[in-house]
């Protein structure tokens, strides 16, 4: 069986991935400003705090070259 996928298909497999991604960003985050111990990026929390916010820019111009809004 031969199974075709239109370009569609995919955008939207990897957006809503993003998404879910930017959203777990956006929610450790939060976390850590308020002083949850747990690192993501870098033990130092102003360093964390800053890569965090880096990787959430990069996530929200991906989805803004896909055309969504994040």
């Amino acid at each position: 069986m031969n199974v075709v996928s239109c370009p569609e298909f995919f955008d939207a497999i990897t957006t809503d991935n993003l998404k879910e991604v930017l959203e777990d960003l956006k929610e450790n985050y939060k976390r850590r400003k308020k002083g949850h111990p747990l690192a993501i990026f870098k033990h130092a929390k102003s360093d964390d705090l800053n890569e965090i916010k880096r990787h959430i820019e990069a996530f929200e111009l991906v989805l803004k070259y896909y055309g969504v809004k994040a």
